[in-house]
């Protein structure tokens, strides 16, 4: 069966796009995360990062950007942006996150993997 490429429907991309973020992920994050705004091509708010080694990865997830958008010197954005001024990388985790008022799971970031 023709794929859509094969009937001449659309074109190959040119473009690399990043990969989504899933949880489990052992990340070694060597920039300062990207934060992207909506646009019409890409309707959501969100964040690409990129590694050392497995190239870039996005999310639109609230709690991860909220994260690495904080200010809180304990906080996982505050210790990236450290490392990165300090011209190293940073490991982080990518965990489920589970809140309680709502109901919903979802993913988060952290500098430890959850147990």
């Amino acid at each position: 069966m023709p794929t859509a490429n094969n009937l001449g429907l659309v074109e190959d991309s040119k473009i690399q796009f990043p990969t989504k973020l899933t949880t489990g992920m052992v990340l070694e994050v060597s920039k300062l995360p990207e934060f992207r705004t909506p646009t019409a091509e890409f309707a959501y708010e969100s964040v690409v990062l990129s590694t050392v080694a497995e190239g870039d990865f996005y999310t639109t997830s609230k709690v991860i950007i909220g994260s690495l958008k904080s200010v809180n010197p304990k906080s996982t954005g505050a210790v990236l942006r450290k490392a990165i001024e300090l011209n190293n990388t940073l490991t982080v985790y990518i965990n489920d996150f589970y809140n309680a008022d709502t109901g919903r799971t979802g993913m988060s970031i952290g500098l430890f993997k959850k147990q």
